[in-house]
Parts: C-alpha cells; structure tokens; sequence
C-alpha cells in the first residue's frame, strides 16, 4: 500500500480497513459481515463475484454500517486521524452510494457513467477503470471524488440485462421521493435479487425481480 501512487480517499479506505482487522475491532467486521450477507444473501469463494461482493461489504461496512448504533467506521478513523486533510475527509464522508449504467468512453478517452439513481453523468479519468465494462452494464456501486477527480471503487454487484428495464424503472420511482434512506433500501434489495438469481437461476428473471410498493 503506498499512499504515492494511490487515489488518496482509496488509501485511507484501506487503512481504515486495516483498523478492524485484528483484535477486538475485529469482532465488529465480523457481526457487520453477518448483517450484510443476511440482507444481501450470503457468498461463497467459488462464486464468479464473489471477490467483487466482498469489495462490496468493506465499503458498505466501512461507509454504512453504525458501530454501537452510533458512527460509521470511516467517521471514527477521521476523528481518530485528524491530520487527515479536509478535502479526503469531504471526500471520504461523501461517498455516492448508486444504481449506474457504463455508457462507454466519449472523445477525450474518459469512461462515463450514468447515475441512474441521481440523473447525472459521472466521468471517470481515462485509463482509471481496472475492470472490464462493457456499455450498457448497469451495476451497483460507489464513486468517490476527491478535489476535481471522481474515481469508481472495487465493490460492484453487476445485474443481469433480463432485470434492467424492471431494476431502471424502480430506480426511477425511488429517485422522485428524494430520499436518501429510500435509495439505500433499493439498491441493498436489488443485490439480494441479484443473489436471488444466482441461486434459483431456472427462475423466470422477472418473478424474483419484484419490488414492494413500500419502496
């Protein structure tokens, strides 16, 4: 881990991570693991995703999960390194938890993204995806901007194209409440669907792929 070639918030995720990773705080990861995979559906190492979802955990763990009901991980590592710089920290306490869709790279080379759950195109810095998109993926993810620069995080539970009208048409309703709670619930429902697929994939896609009107 070396902070000179590292986007700076991306650095402090992974020592913030590296915190809860012995000892008594070690005990914390482990019952937020619990909460998540219990509300996501639980992953197996010889899941295809199965590096991608637990990607997916230390960010909802580290940026989500309340410790003691009180304060995310990340906002205890920054009140306890407080010589972290203001622009990491808005950074870092600004994470866009979302619904996207890769719309491929426009003519200066940049990977563009659109936030379905936020109406906006988000672009990337070009050569800065490690993954392999094709356009018109649509996923669930988090982006993080730092100064002028937006990066995409490792943590992303990819949909399968027979679910994308239904899952682009959810996302819409839940947008017009305006509510940031409202866009948790969906996108933490959408991943356990998408768990759901995996496992009953003999399933017709849109009989798994059901939203409750509550959302």
């Amino acid at each position: 881990m070396n902070k000179e070639n590292q986007f700076a918030p991306v650095y402090h995720l992974e020592l913030a991570l590296k915190e809860y990773g012995a000892g008594q705080m070690y005990e914390t990861l482990k019952d937020a693991r619990s909460v998540y995979f219990n509300l996501t559906g639980e992953v197996y190492e010889e899941d295809d995703d199965y590096e991608s979802r637990m990607n997916a955990f230390n960010e909802w763990f580290l940026s989500e999960f309340k410790v003691n009901d009180l304060k995310s991980p990340i906002q205890i590592y920054l009140e306890k390194f407080s010589e972290v710089e203001f622009e990491v920290k808005e950074s870092l306490e600004n994470i866009n938890y979302s619904l996207f869709e890769y719309k491929g790279a426009n003519l200066f080379g940049e990977d563009v993204l659109e936030d379905v759950l936020h109406a906006r195109k988000i672009k990337l810095p070009k050569d800065s995806l490690e993954t392999g998109l094709l356009k018109g993926d649509l996923f669930i993810g988090r982006t993080v901007q730092y100064i002028k620069e937006t990066r995409l995080l490792d943590g992303m539970c990819f949909l399968p194209r027979e679910a994308y009208k239904i899952v682009k048409k959810q996302a819409r309703k839940v947008r017009k409440l305006e509510d940031e709670n409202a866009e948790k619930d969906f996108l933490i429902l959408t991943e356990a669907l998408k768990t759901k697929c995996k496992r009953y994939n003999h399933v017709d896609i849109k009989r798994i792929f059901v939203y409750p009107d509550t959302i």
